[in-house]
């Protein structure tokens, strides 16, 4: 054992604590990029997994310059291309394909009734372990299913654990998972999305963050993936001591405030920039700017000659 894991407050394992395991996914490659080596192990280790893919992956403005209906058409293909991506992932990893809601993408927190829908679905299911992305993550999709995920949690009558996985922002961790030997069949994966992978280098980054997380786990884990697990009777405590709602009202808060300043900032440059044609039309009207005319375009004519001598050199 070295130092660092000494003073680590978590163990590694090879899996996760569940048999019959749900997995909440905001948007199709969540699921992979956030907990994909996990999945492959634990369906290989004969763990029931059921993947729900909650939004459709594409923005209501996308391709805002394109014809309506065109436009939606690019929407509808995008979309069954984000979900073909998933269930190839699937494949690889080796758990079922994914099931979809198709709910709007970007709008997961003003949507009024997803911690019931989501509710619903999990209480049918009834799953002893569900996986979703964690509270500490500042996408607004993500935070919103952590949240409905939280309030069933707090609500289960069962025994239930559910475990927080990370994607764009770390979480703190109370279990590694230990993905060393799946690393490369989670990076075949990831290669899946191409949709993404086109916008942002994704799958290195998130196997930069599983490379990270073997920090602490010494010389024999060079791959690990990250996740917080509450259990049941701990869900009013964590929830206490978190407070997730209270961050997504700060962070819907800060957002708004960027986008007034962004408005306000553009507002004032309008007004400037009226101001400055203002003032030069008012000068393209005095008799001096008439008498000079000439003088100027003998300067524009003499800046051209002096720019062709200076390239034939």
């Amino acid at each position: 054992m070295n130092i660092e894991q000494f003073f680590t407050p978590y163990e590694c394992q090879n899996t996760l604590p569940g048999k019959k395991v749900v997995v909440l996914a905001p948007h199709p490659d969540d699921e992979v990029f956030g907990c994909g080596g996990t999945l492959s192990q634990m369906a290989a280790a004969g763990a029931e997994i059921d993947i729900i893919i909650i939004t459709d992956g594409v923005l209501r403005n996308e391709w805002p310059d394109l014809d309506s209906q065109l436009a939606e058409q690019k929407r509808q293909a995008k979309a069954e291309q984000r979900r073909q991506e998933s269930i190839q992932a699937a494949e690889i990893l080796g758990y079922p394909a994914p099931t979809f809601m198709g709910l709007q993408d970007g709008e997961l927190l003003q949507h009024v009734h997803l911690s019931d829908e989501l509710g619903s679905r999990l209480a049918a299911m009834c799953p002893d372990l569900i996986l979703a992305p964690s509270i500490w993550e500042m996408h607004r999709d993500h935070r919103a299913v952590a949240q409905a995920a939280l309030s069933f949690l707090l609500q289960a009558t069962d025994c239930c654990q559910l475990a927080f996985y990370e994607v764009g922002v770390p979480l703190i961790p109370n279990l590694m998972v230990d993905i060393s030997d799946n690393q490369n069949r989670k990076d075949q994966a990831m290669q899946c999305f191409g949709s993404q992978l086109e916008a942002q280098a994704y799958a290195d980054q998130i196997r930069g963050l599983n490379r990270f997380r073997s920090y602490t786990l010494g010389q024999q884990v060079f791959s690990a993936e990250a996740f917080h697990l509450v259990a049941r009777m701990d869900a009013s405590l964590f929830t206490a001591t978190y407070r997730p709602d209270h961050h997504t009202l700060a962070l819907m808060r800060a957002e708004q405030a960027m986008r007034s300043s962004g408005i306000n900032q553009l507002e004032e440059l309008k007004q400037a920039l009226e101001e400055s044609q203002q003032n030069m039309d008012a000068i393209k009207r005095t008799l001096s700017w008439r008498i000079t005319a000439p003088l100027r375009a003998i300067k524009s004519h003499w800046r051209k000659i002096w720019k062709w001598l200076s390239e034939t050199k």
